[in-house]
């Protein structure tokens, strides 16, 4: 139910890498960009702080697990968040990742 909270399409990983390397760096931020604002418009429809934890636990774990772009896991110290990527989109993706 969470993942239909907002209209998505659905799209092979294959097609998504391709996009990715056909993006410059300035197109990828801004990608990353209006996919925060996404995130964040999908906290407000699920009501759902937005916070580091909730994002971890409602969003990147549960976009790993069902869209396979990536698994992902984490390590908290204190307040210092350990988050780690492991995927096979190529560098693009990666780029994409670190905005």
């Amino acid at each position: 139910m969470r993942m239909n909270a907002l209209p998505s399409i659905t799209l092979s990983h294959g097609l998504f890498s391709i996009l990715l390397e056909k993006l410059n760096r300035e197109d990828k931020e801004e990608w990353a960009i209006r996919g925060l604002k996404t995130v964040k418009n999908l906290f407000t429809a699920l009501d759902l702080e937005y916070n580091i934890e909730n994002v971890i636990d409602e969003y990147l774990s549960i976009l790993g697990k069902y869209c396979g772009w990536y698994a992902f896991n984490y390590d908290v110290d204190d307040t210092h968040y350990h988050l780690v990527f492991k995927t096979e989109l190529g560098l693009a993706w990666i780029e994409f990742l670190q905005f």
